[in-house]
Formats: structure tokens, sequence, C-alpha cells
């Protein structure tokens, strides 16, 4: 019972961190699909759509729209900021045209209008009707999307596409990237053109250094897992020492007691599995972050648990093949 209850913590810990991981994922395809492009058009040299403020003139928009191929052009101004009033909030701040590429749907309220409105991810903890305060200006919330957030939780907040110009480029009519729906055939001198996955590529990339941690994270909690099977077959087999001897000397094979060993490791593997699912989902509720659990994911949780359990069995299984037969006619 013990070494289900510590195994189940580890596996369960593991498929949070590859919820974590699977989510980061989810959560980048799921902001970039609200946005409503196919592409993005931003200035040439400039990594992406999402991690650089660079500066376009507004009227490239019209360009863009000449392109063969394009059916439709918005332009967006998107840079991280802070809601400043109480509590204090990291946001990911999106300015667009009302009901253009760019402003996402709203799941409660309407999108904003006119200066001054504002739409915010849930996750930001306000409510229609609240007034923020961003940037030395103050906002009033019209509208609530769900799951637009970026880098494992920051809420999105759309504004204006006037409010976002004003806050970034001091009222100048610009903008850091040109929203595309449909593909562009052609280009123009100057532009580039980032398509889906790249843009996906490019909003993920500030978290690259947290994702290899959280392989790490996960490569070490199996070995985790793998040691306390391994230890409590291990002290299992010193304390059937004696067991495995008298077996051993009215004939039973040693691979017959390996066996043993193996099928009680994949018993503890397979029931510290399941209760970690159980468990990982009533955690996942604590995390901030968005936590996904894919079906590859469950599927894989108990074949992996099943190797470790194999590994970890390969200590008391060498304790049972080296114990001497005599032992079983010794002394107490």
């Amino acid at each position: 019972m013990i070494a289900v209850a510590a195994i189940t913590l580890v596996l369960a810990l593991t498929l949070l961190l590859s919820g974590f991981r699977d989510g980061i994922d989810v959560e980048t395809a799921r902001t970039v699909r609200a946005l409503g492009g196919d592409s993005f058009v931003v200035r040439e040299g400039v990594s992406g759509p999402f991690t650089t403020v660079s500066q376009l003139a507004e009227d490239v928009t019209e360009v863009v729209l000449s392109l063969p191929g394009v059916e439709r052009a918005d332009p967006i101004v998107s840079i991280r900021h802070a809601i400043e009033s109480s509590p204090v909030t990291d946001v990911y701040l999106v300015g667009a045209r009302p009901n253009g590429l760019g402003m996402p749907a709203v799941s409660a309220g309407r999108q904003p209008r006119a200066r001054g409105e504002a739409v915010l991810d849930a996750r930001a903890g306000r409510k229609v009707g609240d007034r923020v305060a961003l940037g030395g200006r103050t906002f009033d919330v019209v509208g609530l999307v769900r799951g637009v957030t970026v880098w494992a939780g920051v809420p999105a907040m759309f504004v204006t596409l006037a409010d976002a110009q004003d806050l970034v480029f001091a009222g100048a009519r610009s903008a850091t990237a040109i929203v595309v729906s449909g593909t562009p055939q052609a280009r123009r001198v100057g532009l580039s053109i980032v398509d889906a996955d790249r843009a996906r590529a490019d909003l993920k990339r500030p978290l690259a250094n947290a994702i290899t941690t959280i392989d790490l994270l996960r490569f070490f909690l199996w070995i985790v897992a793998a040691a306390i099977v391994g230890s409590v077959l291990y002290v299992s087999a010193l304390e059937r020492s004696r067991e495995f001897a008298v077996f051993k000397a009215f004939g039973t094979d040693s691979w017959d007691l390996v066996g043993t060993l193996v099928v009680e490791a994949f018993v503890l593997s397979a029931l510290s599995a399941a209760a970690a699912v159980a468990l990982s989902r009533v955690l996942a509720a604590l995390f901030p972050a968005v936590i996904s659990f894919p079906a590859r994911t469950m599927v894989l949780l108990p074949l992996v648990a099943l190797t470790v359990g194999l590994v970890g069995s390969l200590a008391g299984a060498r304790r049972a093949i080296v114990v001497d037969p005599a032992t079983a006619f010794g002394g107490p």
C-alpha cells in the first residue's frame, strides 16, 4: 500500500508535467486560432508576429489585400502588458479593428466598439462591467473570452486598434502584424509571410527553456518511480530469501521465482498508474496554466509504468537468482 501510494504520487506528478507540456501546445494553437487568420504578414527579418514589437505602417494592409490569394487582411498591435489596478495582472494586449481579424468571438458580453472598451480572458479574474487600468488609461470590460491565453496562462486582453496604437506607438497609425485570411501567393519587398505553424512556434518560443526543463523533470521522475519499485522489491526479496532457497532446494527454477517478482512489479505499477490518472485529474484543477491530457498520454502512461516496473524488478530478481539453496537448511 505504501509503495502504491508513493508510486502513484510520482506518476501523477509525471502526468501533470506531461499535461502542462501538452497544454502549452494546446494553448498556443487555440490562441492563434482565436485571432481568425490563416497567416500573418510582418516586417522582413522579424521572427514572428508575437515575440517582437516591429512597426509596420497601417496602410500596408492595403498592399497585403492586393496580393493574390488574400481574402481579407486586418492590422493588429500586440505586446505584453499589465493591468495596473488591483490585483495587478500580466496580460497579452492585442489591439484590433472591431469585428475584424484579430478580435475573437466573445463568450460573454460583446466586442469592444469604442475607445476605452476591452475584452479580457476569464483567467484575468475580471467580469463584465469591471474597470481596469492599463498604461495609465482606464478601460471598461465589455466582454469575456475563454481559452485565449499565452505563455502558460497569461490572459489575453483585446482593445480597439486605436487604443493599442496610443499605448504602444504614441498614437502613430502603425501595426505589429497584419492578420491574413487566405494564403498570399506573392511577396512584397520588406514584408515576410508567417504561416500558422510558424506563428505558433513564435508564440511558444519564450517557453523553450521551460519546456526543456519539464522534459528533464519527467525523465528524472521516471527514474524515481523505477527506484521506488526496485527498492520495494529488493527489500521484499531480502525478506523472502529463505523462501526462495526452499523453493530452489525443491527444484524450482530461478526464473520462476523471477517471474513472481516481475508479476508483483507489474501489479504495483498497474495499480499505481490507474490511481495516478484519477489523482492527476483532481490536481489539475489547482493549476492556473492549461493542463491537457491527450489520448496518447493516457495510453503511454500504463505502458511506461509497466516498463518502469520491469526495470525496478531487476534488483529483486538478481537476489532471487543468486540465493543459495543450501541456506534453506541453515539455522534461524
